[in-house]
């Protein structure tokens, strides 16, 4: 069986893996209030685990990329999304603060692995000229699990409780792993459904690539990590992020929880208009 335009199955695969992913981190900030009033917790509580949440996702970002290095982008991914939906589901178990802010930590490092299996990804699966393209379809994940989150959660809160929801969500994440393994057998040079023309197109943008910029490969191993940083783009990238990231979690960390401070209220309003809880 040959299936034309593999590589667009795969990127959109890794988008809907990416709308998971902001739906389970979401999910945190939207029923705090709740979660917090039935575990005997407060806002400083909710900081402490945003903290740790986000240390360890800073810290999965540099163990998820070696390890995708180490076993390819299909069970790196597997790894990533089995981590971070388990982590989704034991919330559903927290008994206070330590057991919570445990499973936060181990959502971080399983949602981190996200963004590295996505460029390792694009750069396997597609020719330079659509690489572009290819990374705007993955991050319109991120957008639209933003959108989708909020209203999913308050939707399954209203119904099912906090806990229920983060079986839920986590259980979605567990069944993405299914089309992901089943279509994504194998990279491009050696996957048996992929068709000539398209393993062409990728294996000779690969060439005229490395050509182009006369790379010379030293027995096919990459980069370290010091050779990546003697370079200026690199510190131009760490510096754009270094002033951009605390921007982006003040508004991920603290929009949402302060917004569903009256989740009861909103969820009474909703109903009352759209038939949100019928």
């Amino acid at each position: 069986m040959k299936v034309k335009g593999l590589r667009w199955w795969i990127i959109s695969l890794i988008c809907l893996a990416t709308v998971i992913n902001y739906i389970d981190r979401t999910a945190f900030g939207v029923m705090w209030p709740e979660m917090g009033k039935d575990l005997g917790m407060d806002e400083s509580d909710y900081a402490i685990m945003l903290n740790v949440f986000m240390i360890t996702y800073a810290l999965g970002k540099f163990l998820s990329g070696k390890l995708y290095d180490i076993i390819g982008t299909r069970m790196g991914f597997t790894v990533s999304i089995v981590v971070w939906s388990v982590a989704s589901i034991f919330h559903a178990f927290a008994r206070g603060l330590v057991s919570l802010t445990l499973f936060r930590a181990l959502l971080g490092l399983g949602e981190a692995g996200n963004w590295p299996g996505a460029v390792k990804s694009n750069g396997e699966w597609f020719p330079v000229k659509q690489r572009a393209i290819a990374q705007g379809i993955f991050n319109a994940g991120a957008s639209l699990g933003s959108v989708i989150a909020p209203v999913l959660i308050a939707y399954l809160y209203g119904h099912f409780g906090w806990r229920t929801t983060f079986i839920i969500i986590g259980a979605i994440g567990l069944l993405w792993v299914i089309p992901w393994l089943f279509i994504n057998k194998t990279t491009p040079e050696t996957h048996p459904w992929i068709t000539d023309e398209e393993r062409n197109l990728i294996m000779n943008s690969r060439t005229e690539a490395i050509a182009s910029v006369e790379v010379k490969k030293e027995k096919e191993k990459g980069l370290s990590v010091l050779q990546i940083l003697s370079y200026k783009e690199s510190w131009g990238v760490l510096a754009s992020r270094f002033f951009i990231e605390p921007i982006w979690w003040l508004f991920v960390g603290w929009m949402l929880y302060t917004y569903t401070l009256n989740l009861d209220l909103v969820l009474l309003k909703l109903d009352q208009q759209y038939g949100f809880l019928t």
